[in-house]
This record gives structure tokens, sequence and C-alpha cells, in this order.
């Protein structure tokens, strides 16, 4: 497991107190992966429910999609939650954010305030990739503002966090299996990922699983309206256990992620795969840019909505076409993006970086 990793040069006799929000996520391990980090760095974790006698206890915070508000009856939790910046801001505690989207999925417009109140009350914007330079700017945060306090901390990798397999037959296959696998959302661009598949018309037989939870009966209703008229294209509406994403990775060749580029910046699932050798068919967003010298994924770019579908079908296209001239070429290129990973995106990197950004 990642946790046996030691973190080289981290000062194990730290005492302060670090909470983060959230405490937990069960869909997301990236949480567990910064708690693994932070303890290895030497800081107490305050992993109970917190209370307002608590505060005086904690010394620093560590806020992700700590933006993010329910599409309905908002306005309670955006104050709740700004409240709760200014009160630990006038107890003087050491607040930090972690900047994950370019912007909130819902384009919530109390979200996007809550984002700049983010930047201006904590004490550093962590960033998990250099694209979300941009992304602040964008939010209209003055170019020396956005220089002077962001704290780069890479997204760290998933080897080891989840059960092993076993690799049998990979190289013998015929076929080349895609995979979908997250939730299941309206910003996900599922519809447009089955009508870019579904234009694939080639003498190399393709498969489609699309896995993970979805939002609601209504969507997974229409998502299945779409999939029938490909039997090529298979479902599997339900969280994937950590006990058998690994296995769903090994039955599968390439990752297509046809991210929104107007919210999207980082990507977890692209690390993932990149941990199990595996690469990705991606928009270039802020996580794949960081590996723009490296060979070993598609990704893609587009304008406008409109021309997503054209690039995502002609991207589709170009991994049928190498597949049919190489078919090593695939499994070539997930062995790379591990690499890449495996040094650049290690927890023990991580654990140092925010030793240096929390200190002693």
């Amino acid at each position: 497991m990642n946790t046996t990793v030691l973190c080289t040069g981290c000062d194990k006799k730290m005492a302060k107190t670090v909470c983060i929000f959230p405490q937990v996520h069960k869909m997301n391990k990236f949480v567990s992966l910064i708690l693994d980090a932070l303890r290895m760095s030497g800081y107490t974790i305050h992993e109970s429910k917190i209370r307002l006698s608590d505060y005086d206890k904690i010394d620093a915070f560590l806020f992700n999609w700590y933006e993010a508000l329910p599409e309905r009856n908002y306005l309670p939790i955006f104050l709740k939650k700004l409240l709760r910046l200014v009160y630990l801001k006038l107890l003087g505690k050491d607040l930090y954010w972690v900047l994950h989207n370019r912007k909130p999925h819902n384009a919530h417009k109390f979200s996007v305030i809550l984002m700049k109140i983010l930047f201006h009350l904590t004490k550093r914007t962590v960033i998990l990739c250099d694209e979300s330079v941009t992304a602040l700017r964008d939010l209209g945060i003055a170019e020396d503002a956005v220089n002077n306090k962001i704290f780069k901390i890479p997204h760290p990798n998933y080897i080891g966090s989840y059960p092993e397999y076993v690799e049998v037959g990979e190289s013998t296959r015929s076929v080349i299996r895609f995979l979908f696998v997250g939730l299941i959302r309206p910003y996900k661009n599922i519809e447009l990922l089955i009508e870019a598949f579904s234009r694939l018309d080639t003498e190399v037989p393709v498969e489609l699983l699309i896995a993970g939870s979805v939002s609601s009966d209504s969507y997974s209703s229409k998502i299945m309206s779409l999939v029938e008229k490909d039997t090529r294209i298979k479902t599997d509406f339900r969280f994937i256990p950590d006990d058998e994403l690994s296995t769903l990775l090994q039955q599968h060749d390439i990752l297509v992620l046809p991210y929104n580029k107007q919210s999207s910046l980082n990507s977890g699932t692209i690390l993932l795969a990149f941990s199990y050798s595996r690469t990705v068919v991606s928009p270039l967003i802020g996580t794949l840019k960081e590996y723009a010298d490296g060979d070993f994924y598609y990704g893609y770019d587009y304008n406008l909505d409109e021309d997503h579908l054209t690039a995502l079908t002609k991207i589709l296209g170009q991994v049928v076409h190498d597949f049919k001239i190489n078919p090593e070429k695939i499994k070539s290129m997930g062995k790379q993006a591990f690499q890449a990973v495996e040094s650049n995106n290690s927890l023990a990197v991580v654990a140092s970086r925010y030793a240096e950004l929390i200190g002693t």
C-alpha cells in the first residue's frame, strides 16, 4: 500500500493538527490518499466530527471541493460555509484550499463566488497542475495575486491503493475494449461518448463498457435508450467497489473520458488509469498537460461544444487504426504512463510537499 512508503526528509516530530474537508469521501479515494500523505509528514489528523469546541485544537484546515453547492436550497449552505471560513480566519487558523475544477460542474454562480472567497481568505491555494494558473485568472483574480498564493502539489497516483490483480492473457486480445468508469453525470458527456462510439465502423472489433453509479433513474433511462441501439455498448450502473476496480481495469485496454473543458481541470480517473498501466482518451485538460512531453495517451482538443463530437470520433478512430497496425501499442503506452506517475506522483513526493506547505 502507498502508506508504507517513507517520506524522505519529512520531520516526524511535527505536532500540528490538521483537519481536511471533507473528512471522508466514499466515492473518491483522493481524500484518503491526502490523509495518508499528511500522516507520513508527521501531522495529527482530526478525524472525529467537528464541534465548535474543537476549532481551538486544530492548527490547519485543508478544503477540497468546498465551493460545491446543491442546485436547490443552496443559500443556507453557502452562508454556513462562508461563516465557517470567516470564523476560522478570525481565529487565526491556517487555511488552505485545493483547486480541483476550473469551475463547478453545475456552473452555480454562488459556487463561483465561493471559489473567489476561498482564494482570498486562505493562506495558500494548492494547485494540482500548471493549468490551474489560467483557471484562477479566468475567475478574475489578478495575475500577481495568483502567482504569490499558489503552491503546487501533484495529484497522488493510485499505485497500490486497490486490491491487486493477476494479469492473464492480455496480449492475445483481438478486440479493443474501451472503458468509462466513474460517477455517471450529465457533465461527463456520456451521450456524446455513445454517439461517437456508435459512429465507429471498423474491421477491428470494439466494445465499450460504461460503469459507475448514475445520478438519477431518469438519467439512467435516458442513457439506456441510447445504448440499446448499439450492441457493442454495455452498462454496469452501480458504484464499483474497491475490490473490483483493478480487475475491471485489467479487463479493458483503454479508458475514454470525454470531459467538458469548461469545468474540468484535474482528473483522478486519468491518474487511476495510468497507475494501472492503462492509457486514456481525453480532452487536453490540466492533468494531461502535465505530461505534455509524453507520448502515452490520446489527447484531443476542441473549441466549441458542437466540435466535441467530431474531435472525439476522430481520436477513437485513431485508437482503432493504431491497434490495427500494432495491437501492442496501446499496452505499451499504458506501461509508459505507469512509469510517469510512479515517480512524479508518488505519495512520498506529495507528503514532502505538504510538509513544506504546512510547516511545523
